[in-house]
């Protein structure tokens, strides 16, 4: 009988230290992904925006382990807003946007935009949506493009966390 309880008592130890091990490789596994996902997205986000900007490069690397995202003077149009928003959208992100930034004329005749733009990014597995203005005020500060209200819902559903990017 003892005999038989230290051959399950073996038995048991070799199936944990078998768990262990996959556990392990599993970590290491998805560590592995994760940080090739990571190379992934930068060599694209520097072939988006491009060698010159190294610092912003360098930020939005510190922000690949942040839930949540305030952008401000992000000064980009209606269709570079749609083309982001898809690009974010392939690495776990949406994007909520302010108003439009509009383009004036500049003096060199060249189309320039105003300062403004704001957004707050959230990765998908958050759920979160844009708050409408409550009143006439709310909404001449949203369409200055300089004001952003966003609700994340909480994990009971029932609380949110309203981020503003103002």
């Amino acid at each position: 009988m003892q005999h038989m309880e230290r051959e399950v008592g073996k038995m048991e130890q070799r199936l944990a230290d078998r768990m262990d091990r996959r556990l392990e490789e599993t970590g290491r596994r998805h560590a592995a992904e994760q940080e090739a996902s990571q190379k992934v997205f930068l060599a694209d986000l520097q072939r988006l925006i491009g060698d010159q900007h190294t610092q912003q490069q360098q930020q939005l690397v510190a922000l690949l382990k942040a839930d949540i995202v305030v952008l401000q003077e992000t000064r980009v149009t209606r269709v570079e807003k749609a083309f982001l928003s898809s690009f974010l959208a392939a690495y776990g992100w949406n994007v909520h946007w302010g108003d439009d930034v509009a383009r004036v004329e500049g003096r060199d005749g060249r189309t320039q935009r105003r300062p403004g733009g704001v957004a707050v990014m959230t990765l998908q597995h958050l759920t979160a949506q844009r708050v409408a203005p409550k009143d006439e005020s709310e909404k001449k500060v949203e369409e200055s493009t300089r004001m952003v209200h966003v609700a994340i819902a909480l994990r009971d559903g029932r609380t949110a966390l309203h981020v503003f990017s103002v």
